[in-house]
């Protein structure tokens, strides 16, 4: 393992840092350290903390080459579909990601039906991939999509319904039926 692989490693570990405390724990001098860090930062692998001088923090999201943004989903979309069954944590250490990350890819996968959860081992739920794989890798954007937000808009409603009817305030609970009603006819 490299020393830059190494640092990197250590900043996923510890979430944040200085490159003097790293330097101390891996035992590699500290000008060596100081490169690697600043070599990861350019690469996109480390953030800034803040103002404070110093202090690094490992970045969510995998640095991306030449514009390709989703090159962290492509390693875990890769891992998954290489794998027979896995836990999160199998497919974070072969994508390099994070637990975190990998937690939110695959649940998305599994909103988006490509991953479905088969058992426990242990206290870690394992999960396979589904039979109706796209070509391409699914894409996890920021935000929710639109067919979520029309989802827990109805959810909303129905709540909303349900105290009116509790309160029995029936104008109320039939104004909601109805927005329910054409809610549904959009989604």
């Amino acid at each position: 393992m490299t020393k830059t692989a190494q640092v990197r490693e250590y900043f996923r570990e510890m979430r944040q840092s200085t490159p003097a405390a790293c330097a101390h724990a891996l035992g590699i001098p500290a000008d060596t350290v100081r490169r690697c860090v600043e070599t990861l930062h350019n690469k996109g692998w480390l953030k800034r903390v803040g103002e404070t001088r110093g202090l690094y923090a490992f970045s969510q999201l995998a640095p991306h080459k030449h514009g390709r943004p989703f090159t962290l989903q492509k390693k875990l979309w890769r891992a998954v579909r290489m794998s027979r069954s896995f836990t999160a944590w199998e497919i974070a250490q072969l994508s390099e990601a994070t637990l975190d990350y990998a937690k939110k890819y695959i649940s998305f996968l599994r909103r988006s039906g490509l991953v479905e959860k088969v058992g426990r081992s242990g206290q870690k739920a394992v999960y396979r991939a589904t039979g109706d794989a796209p070509g391409t890798v699914p894409v996890m954007r920021a935000g929710k999509p639109k067919k979520e937000l029309a989802r827990q808009d109805l959810l909303d409603l129905g709540w909303a319904m349900m105290r009116a009817i509790r309160d029995s305030d029936m104008d109320q609970a039939r104004d909601l039926h109805g927005q329910i009603g054409e809610k549904l006819q959009t989604v």
